[in-house]
């Protein structure tokens, strides 16, 4: 399995820690309309509120990754996230 199905599922589970624990002690999460989140504690408390908030409005949110690699120390995942709640969805 591709690790963003996994961490789709986890995190439309509310199971922000384990999506957190992806990332390593110095990552940084750079995400549109949003400040950079930088370490491990802060990109836990990120997807805490993002999982809180999305799983209280009953939204489900999927992942379509548009560019995946690494270069040297560097990983990175650009895509898009699609949050859906029943016939709607909005990407982001």
């Amino acid at each position: 399995m591709r690790l963003h199905p996994l961490l789709e599922t986890v995190f439309n589970e509310g199971g922000y820690r384990a999506v957190a624990a992806y990332y390593t002690e110095d990552t940084r999460l750079i995400a549109t309309q949003t400040e950079t989140v930088e370490g491990r504690p802060a990109i836990e408390r990120f997807w805490q509120a993002a999982s809180e908030g999305t799983n209280a409005a009953g939204v489900r949110r999927t992942v379509q990754v548009e560019d995946a690699g690494s270069d040297g120390e560097l990983g990175y995942l650009r895509g898009t996230v699609v949050l859906a709640t029943g016939e709607r969805a909005t990407g982001w």
